[in-house]
């Protein structure tokens, strides 16, 4: 089992009068699958995706409602250490979870913490795979808005969750560091079988990467399915104003343009062309 929400509600403050209460989270009902799933949360802000993915790994509990992480019901009397050992979270400002006085330290703090053998080797290799090994013992709070992010979530990884949570990820990273992230998540995804869950506004991210969409509004999911069948909801795309990545978007201008039926649900520049080309041939002016 990996972590299911059922009928979850949550909210911030609970008032007198519980008749009065603003929920945050609304009537959640999720299954996120312990191996293999890579999961984008969307959704304007504040429509609850920062909150769902803080339960995620028992950081805040449900209101009411059952939350079930990895086999365990979350209550008062959960132990919760194994749990965040298992399921990693990568907060949106990383300066949240950064506290040591060198990289070195903070990236080790975790597979220390939670007894692993061999911390420093772990937490090294995934430094090196970061990219990050020459910041080993630079102070944390000297580095740039892109370095401090890939150090936060070097220090997530070094303790090899199954399940691994980000919030926004690629905020602050150059093109080239944002595609040598998410490859990365791609290959732990493909060839280890993590299951990924990404909170991101970035719908190429979403049609380049994401297997599995799941769209908040307002505390409540509206959508919940693969990114084929989103981005093919005209209705539902407009109505929580989500943008088309961008070759959807070429792909729908030059249909209605040329009056022509292209399948507008191409996810690369090389499977958009092929669909002009089978449409249209190569030779189309």
């Amino acid at each position: 089992m990996g972590i299911n929400f059922s009928k979850v509600n949550f909210s911030y403050y609970i008032p007198r009068k519980k008749q009065n209460i603003r929920f945050v989270l609304k009537d959640i009902n999720l299954n996120i699958a312990k191996e293999g799933e890579f999961i984008a949360l969307v959704g304007h802000t504040g429509s609850g995706k920062s909150t769902l993915a803080q339960h995620m790994n028992a950081l805040i509990t449900p209101t009411s409602g059952t939350l079930n992480i990895l086999g365990s019901v979350i209550n008062k009397k959960t132990k919760l250490k194994p749990i965040r050992r298992k399921v990693g979270l990568v907060f949106q400002f990383p300066e949240y979870q950064i506290f040591e006085d060198t990289v070195k330290k903070d990236i080790l703090f975790g597979p220390k913490n939670f007894g692993l053998e061999n911390p420093e080797e772990k937490a090294l290799e995934i430094a090196e795979k970061m990219g990050i090994s020459d910041l080993l013992n630079r102070s944390p709070f000297t580095l740039s808005g892109g370095q401090l992010r890939k150090v936060a979530i070097t220090g997530i990884l070094a303790s090899d969750p199954d399940i691994l949570i980000l919030d926004e990820p690629t905020v602050g990273l150059d093109p080239f560091t944002k595609t040598e992230l998410l490859d990365f998540l791609k290959q732990l995804n493909e060839e280890f079988n993590k299951t990924i869950v990404i909170i991101t506004h970035d719908m190429e991210v979403v049609s380049k990467y994401i297997k599995r969409v799941i769209v908040l509004n307002d505390g409540n999911v509206v959508f919940d399915g693969s990114k084929k069948e989103l981005f093919s909801k005209e209705n539902l795309m407009e109505e929580y104003n989500l943008d088309y990545p961008e070759t959807i978007r070429i792909l729908k201008h030059l249909s209605k343009r040329l009056n022509v039926n292209l399948d507008v649900n191409q996810h690369s520049i090389k499977a958009a062309y092929e669909e002009i080309v089978r449409v249209l041939g190569e030779k189309h002016e």
